[in-house]
């Protein structure tokens, strides 16, 4: 692997696939206008997980391209992220039974287990403990869609700028842009399905032979 993309992935990593979920929760948060509370409300009714959740997305920061895949359930999660730069690519795994932590790192082949423990309550949320805001929110309409646009974030953190696209038959996210120039990421919602298996969030070690396993 070159040291280009070593490098992308170390400034990416698993912040970039917390913060596809964090575009997803983070809206409602927001100080809105009437107008735009009951699209953001039917928004948010997507993304319920009572009885699992998986989405799939693929995503565009310059010349780098994403690939996302999630299920979450409660507290359980199953997340994986695919980085793809100059023919090369790489795989990068979270996950969370609600009892244990996992993270899956190709570049090193390494999987690190957390207990319970030492888990606390944000990293078990889907957000994993980015919890933003911003202040204002903006909407305009096409045919065939909603443009929501949130500025002004609480933290410093936070992108400059998110843009949020739904699609107004359904209100279905379509996608989500977050900050601009060099720092620019747009991520395209693929699909939206409900219900998955308790078994999908139970740690398989068979699928990480030769790994060097580090628990904490």
């Amino acid at each position: 692997m070159n040291f280009e993309l070593k490098t992308v992935l170390s400034r990416l990593n698993l912040f970039v696939l917390a913060l596809c979920f964090l575009a997803i929760h983070m809206p409602l948060r927001a100080q809105i206008p009437a107008d735009v509370k009951p699209i953001l409300e039917k928004v948010e009714a997507w993304f319920d997980d009572a009885d699992g959740l998986d989405v799939k997305m693929t995503g565009k920061v310059m010349t780098l391209k994403m690939t996302f895949h999630s299920q979450t359930k409660g507290d359980k999660a199953l997340m994986t992220m695919g980085i793809s730069l100059m023919g090369k690519s790489v795989n990068t795994m979270m996950g969370t039974d609600g009892k244990q932590a996992w993270t899956w790192d190709e570049t090193t082949r390494t999987l690190t287990i957390e207990k319970e423990s030492d888990i606390t309550k944000d990293d078990n949320n889907v957000d994993f403990g980015l919890v933003k805001e911003y202040k204002k929110a903006k909407m305009k309409q096409t045919e065939t869609s909603y443009e929501l646009t949130l500025t002004e974030p609480r933290t410093k953190d936070s992108p400059a700028k998110m843009v949020l696209t739904v699609r107004k038959s359904d209100c279905r996210p379509t996608q989500m842009v977050m900050g601009s120039g060099l720092k620019k990421m747009s991520l395209t919602i693929e699909s939206i399905k409900k219900g998955v298996p308790d078994d999908v969030f139970v740690l398989d070690m068979s699928k990480f032979p030769n790994a060097q396993v580090v628990r904490k």
